[in-house]
């Protein structure tokens, strides 16, 4: 999600519980997105919460104008990728990220990218942009390039060098993947990892249950791999 301070927009009136919790955090909301953007000096926000409520709350805020990028990758590799061990380096302890079955993670998935479509629909189009992540890694500078048009921002300054490097910094995270805290140049390669190696009745399971979405976003029905 970007948020462009300084833009107003038409909010809705709330009176009940639920809705008084939706002003009280839209109102936070508002307050670290000013309070980033003082600091910064940055037009543009990244917020990179991935739940698609949090993105829906963002109409509730004043002084900001929301963009949405909605970021999908083949749920077969999703649900590969969860079921690997992976430690959280954030914790005052050995820890190790929640573990998701086929099953689990393809519901889940669906789930998300139902209501990210939702939010889309109920959004002004031409500020939301859904990304594939095995394009993002084909051509990052090219996706890049084009989530800064939709935000209306300078692409001269985008963090690519070469085809496939990236510069990162450290940036601030609550939560995630542990690769978050790679800094530095990266080469990014999509991981292929899942089509080798994951089981034939977890492939077929995910297939089975995410097949409208699966071609909706263009991803084949049939990947050939070992027969495991």
């Amino acid at each position: 999600m970007f948020a462009t301070p300084g833009a107003c927009c038409a909010r809705d009136g709330a009176s009940s519980p639920a809705g008084r919790l939706s002003t009280a955090t839209s109102k936070l909301l508002d307050a670290c997105y000013r309070s980033a953007a003082h600091i910064t000096g940055a037009d543009v926000i990244v917020d990179s919460s991935k739940r698609p409520s949090d993105g829906a709350l963002l109409r509730l805020v004043q002084g900001v104008s929301p963009y949405y990028v909605h970021l999908v990758r083949d749920p077969r590799a999703v649900a590969f990728s969860r079921q690997r061990r992976k430690p959280q380096l954030d914790r005052d302890r050995p820890v190790q990220l929640d573990q998701h079955g086929p099953v689990d993670s393809t519901v889940s998935w669906l789930g998300w990218n139902l209501a990210a479509e939702s939010l889309r629909r109920r959004h002004d189009r031409n500020r939301s942009l859904r990304v594939r992540y095995e394009d993002f890694v084909h051509d990052p500078r090219r996706v890049l390039t084009a989530i800064t048009n939709l935000v209306e921002a300078s692409s001269r300054t985008i963090p690519i060098e070469g085809p496939r490097t990236a510069l990162l910094a450290p940036n601030h995270t609550v939560s995630g993947n542990p690769n978050r805290f790679t800094t530095g140049a990266v080469e990014l390669r999509e991981d292929t990892e899942w089509i080798a190696s994951q089981r034939r009745v977890h492939r077929l399971a995910v297939t089975a249950l995410a097949l409208p979405l699966l071609r909706r976003y263009g991803y084949p029905v049939m990947v050939r791999s070992a027969d495991r």
